[in-house]
């Protein structure tokens, strides 16, 4: 049985008052007629009765949707038996037959209806030949109203029970587009989460985790340092590194803007970064914006401030470079941004990818080790590009520099 309601099973208990009533009326019409007397009453009050008690079971302790169809056919037969005994005590009970036959609809699918329904028609017919001594041509006329009647009810079986079933495949067809909506509504959470996850995985690693290699870079630097001032330099940068990390961290538990970006266009957010990046690593370093600047959706600004980040810290940590030059151009429906440098080179399809090795681990020098994740940042970048509807292109050969390059739409495809 399902969950839902339609609403002939609301308007059920009406259906019980009727029923009660027209076992109770015919059977005060029978006594009151002179049909019911001594033994005959008894007899009639004990299969009204039992009959009540019956409906009370089959519609009122359970539903009609419970009981398998062989019960429910049982059930029926014995109320069409309790009928023709009780046509026999008295023609009063002549009318309950409408009681009889609406129950059927309930019960039993509509093919088995009109069966059921022949069976009660045959008995009905027999009992009025029976009522007028047999079947004289005379009589044929007196047959006419309860064959229309039966006739009627037969009709409206088949039609009631095609409404009920079409009601009962209509409430299953609900039914299963709510399980449907509900499994789609948990599916989209699930991506959410999933995409809320890479987005902090991209921002930890574009932020906290740059800071840290940063930080971890500049104080093995100052340890290695022979100069007093070359160490309270590195120190200085590690300890300016702490906080613009601990800002960024901030930024990112509240979900806001970069901090870099905060008051700032892009092209000077960018370009304070390179200041930045020159002064703490001395190497050259440039940025040139061509096309006209305006003003960019937030997720794209903050894609390409992380894009040069990323990009310079990928510089520091593999190229080996000289020079470095920034390229952030607006072109009409697209941002482009590059990050050329003059270093080594590497080739792309041959990086790992993964996290990086620990830091702690020195190389002969007493520098870091380069950072073998690499692979994880331009996978960063390339996720936070394509959800942008853009690209992520690496153009890299040994011994020749590299240059990254993202194309962004100027607005996000999707928000």
């Amino acid at each position: 049985m399902t969950t839902g309601r339609d609403n002939w099973e609301r308007l059920l208990p009406l259906w019980h008052v009727v029923v009660a009533a027209g076992l109770s009326l015919t059977t005060i019409s029978a006594w009151l007629a002179g049909d019911l007397d001594g033994p005959r009453l008894v007899a009639a009050l004990v299969i009204t009765g039992l009959l009540g008690l019956g409906y009370a079971y089959v519609f009122g302790i359970r539903t009609p949707g419970d009981l398998s169809q062989p019960l429910n056919v049982a059930y029926l037969l014995a109320w069409g038996v309790a009928y023709v005994v009780l046509l026999r005590l008295s023609p009063s009970y002549f009318w309950i037959q409408p009681v009889l036959y609406s129950q059927i609809f309930f019960l039993v699918e509509w093919r088995a209806t009109v069966a059921i329904l022949a069976l009660f028609v045959a008995l009905t017919l027999q009992y009025q030949v029976e009522l007028s001594g047999g079947l004289a041509g005379s009589d044929i006329g007196e047959l006419i109203g309860p064959v229309l009647t039966i006739l009627f009810f037969l009709v409206l079986s088949v039609w009631i029970g095609k409404i009920i079933e079409e009601s009962a495949d209509r409430r299953e067809l609900i039914e299963r587009l709510e399980s449907t909506r509900r499994e789609l509504a948990e599916r989209e959470r699930q991506t959410a989460v999933l995409e809320e996850r890479e987005r902090v995985s991209r921002e930890l690693h574009d932020t906290l985790a740059q800071d840290l290699i940063g930080i971890v870079t500049h104080l093995h630097a100052a340890e290695a340092a022979s100069d007093p001032d070359a160490a309270a330099r590195h120190r200085d940068e590690a300890v300016r590194m702490a906080q613009e990390g601990l800002a960024e961290t901030r930024r990112l538990v509240w979900a806001l803007r970069p901090t870099a970006l905060e008051g700032s266009s892009l092209a000077e957010s960018i370009g304070r970064t390179i200041e930045r990046w020159r002064a703490a690593n001395g190497i050259q370093a440039s940025l040139t914006v061509t096309g006209r600047p305006h003003g960019l959706h937030p997720d794209v600004e903050v894609a390409l401030l992380r894009s040069a980040q990323e990009g310079l810290a990928n510089v520091v940590r593999h190229a080996g470079a000289r020079e470095v030059t920034v390229s952030l151009s607006y072109l009409g429906d697209v941002v482009t941004l590059d990050v050329h440098d003059d270093g080594a080179g590497f080739d792309p399809d041959a990086v790992p990818a993964g996290p990086a090795p620990e830091l702690s681990r020195r190389s002969p020098s007493g520098t870091p080790p380069l950072d073998q994740g690499l692979g994880l940042g331009l996978r960063g970048l390339r996720e936070r590009a394509e959800r942008l509807g853009g690209s992520v292109a690496v153009e890299s050969t040994p011994g020749e520099g590299t240059t990254l390059g993202v194309t962004l739409p100027a607005g996000p495809r999707s928000a």
